[in-house]
């Protein structure tokens, strides 16, 4: 039986949570917010104030930080050139002839942004929704939540996450067949996102008219305009796949940034070495907006984790009910907490683990991991503290909590199907 002073934890963590979501509601910032919220929680936590500078320049310079923060910012370069240049509408213009559905030129662009695993992508994608929408009166509510929703459809069955791959090494199950298995959670996550989220906004969308279809020139026209997505797309994925082959050590980051680097300069070739969309970039107050909340984010990850806050969640894998409060409740509330699925896999996973050799019951290393990776995606999809959450509200100007509104139940029921998969996988 539990004791009352192990759910000590997760009362902390709801009043640190509770705060945050004060501050966004009395319009303080996103990224003051957070920080509020990150500094409550490590005083609960007992982190003592004096140590919360040092935590705050240990996030800042950390390297995932560092690279983040580069990513992010060639990213946005690359999406200002193409929306400067005019070269993302006459993109939009050569495909729209060959997506005739007006759903499907919606999501089109969040779900292929999704083939490049990145954190933050959603900031990728948001300039292409926003342009595709175009004329279709969308509100910054729903053109962030089907550019929140539909990036991470392939995220969790897409071999080349880091997430993905690291749960594949800790519980020692080949990537092809965890992968595999897995396709259930990007079919279910897709049509979640179908029912809740595109179809209610479609209903109330202006459909715009749906251009002839011409020669096959259009093709050529979409492949010209669209080589600076394909060369940062195509090149993360090779470069990806060619780090981890041969510089197995090495930050799978470089991979993007190599890619995102070239399709930038591909960008600038294509039209005409023109600089000033880059010079424009870096004066946008969203530019930095958007920078000053990643950097938050991750100033709040060191203190939860100089406040040992997951340890303190541990507390609850204890008892009868162990392995199931190892394999749902752990890395739900890490994914939550934290937003980010290397966290909740890399801190809850060895545990869940590990309990499965104690109890005797490896058979069940793919079962558990699939339910585990089903519990902590549900957490990092509602958490409030998700990159591309934060980002996609950032860049649409969307109220953060009539957005939420929108993603919580949908992201809730990711569970409810994954414990069915899991059920179904126990007695196949």
């Amino acid at each position: 039986m539990h004791t009352f002073s192990q759910f000590f934890p997760l009362i902390k963590i709801a009043a640190a949570f509770g705060i945050m979501l004060t501050g966004i509601r009395l319009r303080i910032g996103l990224g003051l917010s957070i920080l509020a919220g990150g500094g409550s929680m490590a005083l609960f936590f007992g982190l003592p104030i004096s140590a919360w500078p040092q935590s705050a320049v240990n996030g800042i310079m950390d390297q995932t930080t560092l690279f983040l923060e580069l990513i992010v910012s060639c990213i946005m370069v690359l999406s200002h050139l193409l929306e400067k240049t005019g070269q993302s509408k006459r993109l939009m213009a050569a495909l729209s002839v060959y997506m005739q559905n007006p759903k499907l030129r919606l999501i089109f662009f969040p779900i292929l942004i999704g083939l490049l695993p990145m954190p933050g992508g959603a900031v990728f994608s948001a300039p292409m929704v926003d342009s595709v929408s175009h004329g279709m009166h969308l509100k910054g509510e729903d053109k962030s939540a089907v550019n929140y929703w539909f990036r991470h459809v392939l995220e969790m069955s897409w071999p080349l996450y880091p997430g993905l791959l690291m749960a594949s090494t800790l519980s020692g199950l080949p990537i092809t067949r965890l992968a595999f298995y897995n396709l259930m959670a990007s079919v279910i996550f897709f049509m979640l996102g179908y029912i809740f989220i595109l179809k209610p906004i479609m209903a109330r969308a202006t459909i715009l008219p749906i251009p002839d279809k011409r020669t096959g020139e259009t093709w050529k026209e979409a492949l010209i305009a669209g080589l600076p997505l394909i060369t940062a797309i195509g090149g993360a994925i090779v470069l990806e796949f060619f780090i981890g082959v041969f510089f197995p050590s090495a930050p799978f980051e470089i991979g993007i940034i190599i890619a995102l680097l070239s399709a930038i300069t591909c960008c600038f070739v294509q039209n005409h070495f023109s600089i000033a969309p880059v010079l424009a970039t870096f004066k946008a107050k969203s530019f930095w907006g958007i920078l000053w909340v990643i950097l938050t984010i991750f100033v709040f990850k060191q203190l939860i984790h100089d406040a040992q806050v997951i340890q303190g969640l541990a507390q609850l894998a204890s008892g009868s009910t162990a392995l199931i409060v190892a394999g749902v409740c752990l890395p739900f509330l890490v994914g939550f907490i934290s937003g980010i699925t290397l966290a909740y896999v890399g801190s809850t996973f060895p545990i869940m683990l590990g309990l499965l050799a104690q109890l005797g019951l490896q058979q069940y290393t793919l079962q558990f991991t699939i339910l585990g990776m089903f519990a902590g995606f549900t957490g990092i999809m509602v958490s409030p503290i998700h990159i591309c959450f934060l980002v996609s509200c950032e860049y649409f100007r969307a109220n953060f909590t009539q957005t939420w509104r929108r993603i919580a139940l949908p992201s809730m029921l990711i569970l409810f199907f994954g414990s069915i998969w899991f059920s179904i996988l126990m007695v196949a």
